[in-house]
């Protein structure tokens, strides 16, 4: 849906970037829920104290990890030029690469909370996180190789107004 609404962006400007991510959360949250790896119905408890307990802290914390995101830029700007702060924006794009442990920690999160529930072992869940962690390495070293490698070749020719920024990337990525 992301690349549906893309359109929006460019002919409603903000309007259309607000409907874009909206649509976008709304097809996620879909998607991830008739995918998920355990069928549970949803149970719906209106009860105001556990859920205020529960989720504030939650969302306090997801806020200002919200906030903390952008204080790389500001740094940046407070120690260096605008342009700085553009070149910034490729690097960042690479980070992108840290989606694939949240991608996956969405599928083996949940499984490895109903095995800890069943068995009330710990060491049960080692075989899965060693798992997790091969795939995710053979996931991340042949995309850190490719980016280092082909980056200094690809900026030019793709983003010349950002070549600067090809070593920080090549750094980013390892």
């Amino acid at each position: 849906s992301f690349v549906i609404t893309l359109p929006l962006i460019y002919y409603f400007g903000y309007f259309g970037l607000v409907f874009n991510q909206a649509c976008s959360t709304l097809v996620s949250t879909i998607g991830m829920h008739f995918n998920r790896p355990i069928k549970d119905r949803p149970i719906f408890n209106f009860k105001l104290k556990p859920l205020i307990k529960t989720g504030l802290p939650v969302f306090i914390m997801g806020y200002i990890r919200g906030i903390t995101a952008s204080f790389n830029r500001i740094i940046i700007l407070m120690n260096s030029t605008l342009t700085m702060v553009g070149l910034f924006g490729p690097v960042m794009a690479i980070s992108g690469l840290n989606m694939m442990p949240k991608i996956l920690s969405n599928y083996f999160f949940p499984k490895m909370n109903v095995l800890y529930g069943a068995t009330d072992d710990s060491q049960k869940l080692w075989p899965m996180a060693l798992r997790l962690n091969r795939v995710l390495f053979m996931f991340a070293l042949p995309v850190t190789i490719a980016v280092a490698v082909l980056m200094p070749y690809l900026m030019p020719i793709l983003f010349p107004n950002y070549v600067e920024s090809v070593r920080a990337i090549q750094i980013m990525s390892v």
